[in-house]
């Protein structure tokens, strides 16, 4: 069993517990742990006893048919609901680890897992290739004891223009500032930074949603600062930034 600690910049606390894979054995004595994350600290809080969700009839990892995505474990997420942008605090809800094995970034992506008449959904946009992302369930579902027997989704490929090293500059300025700069001979249009919540102790992108801040147009040479809604340094990744 792996336990991750994690946070939601500036919004309080959030737990993960990776549940355990099939064939695998169980460890009794499961546990959580609970983190106050600040600008400058993070507090342990006390274990408390928690139980796993697992899978049966379906086997994981698995690797999704017709897409580039592998469902890599489930997990129970206290904390934030972060996949609709409100970070209304729940507990327990369902979540499930992705793991992009692709050569290309996911535009998004929609996965279900499926037993009987119980579906759970997880929705994903901008998943990196090669890195690994947890998705809440959209509905907020709640870890049941249950197994399921069916996982099908699929994905779409890349939109709009990703800016390359040699025409933009981004630079990180403090907690919660960035420093755009057009290093081309060009306008660049309808600027839009693009970045996820991430785990850098566990190399993981956290939330399936991505947050976008709209700078608009710059000038060749111009530079910009800008303070991006829920980006905290250290805390989020920066994906890219993208202009039409």
């Amino acid at each position: 069993m792996l336990l991750l600690i994690g946070f939601t910049a500036g919004l309080g606390i959030f737990v993960l517990m990776i549940g355990n894979m099939l064939g695998m054995e169980c460890s009794s004595n499961k546990s959580k742990v609970a983190l106050s994350v600040g600008a400058d600290h993070v507090v342990p809080g006390p274990a408390q006893p928690v139980e796993t969700l697992e899978t049966a009839d379906l086997t994981l990892p698995y690797c999704i048919p017709g897409t580039t995505l592998v469902a890599e474990n489930l997990v129970q997420y206290e904390g934030g609901f972060l996949e609709d942008g409100t970070n209304d605090e729940v507990v327990n809800v369902v979540g499930l680890v992705l793991r992009n094995r692709g050569e290309q970034m996911i535009h998004s992506a929609r996965v279900i897992l499926e037993k009987g008449t119980l579906q759970l959904a997880f929705q994903a946009t901008y998943i990196p290739p090669n890195t690994s992302v947890l998705v809440l369930e959209s509905d907020r579902k709640k870890c049941i004891d249950q197994t399921f027997t069916n996982c099908s989704g699929w994905q779409t490929g890349e939109k709009g223009r990703w800016l390359d090293e040699d025409q933009i500059k981004i630079e990180a300025v403090g907690m919660g500032t960035l420093c755009l700069t057009n290093l081309s001979t060009e306008t660049l249009e309808d600027v839009t930074v693009c970045y996820k919540n991430y785990l850098e102790h566990s190399q993981m992108y956290v939330g399936g949603i991505t947050n976008r801040c709209y700078v608009g147009s710059i000038e060749p040479g111009q530079r910009m600062e800008i303070k991006p809604y829920h980006y905290a340094r250290g805390y989020t990744k920066i994906l890219g930034v993208t202009s039409q």
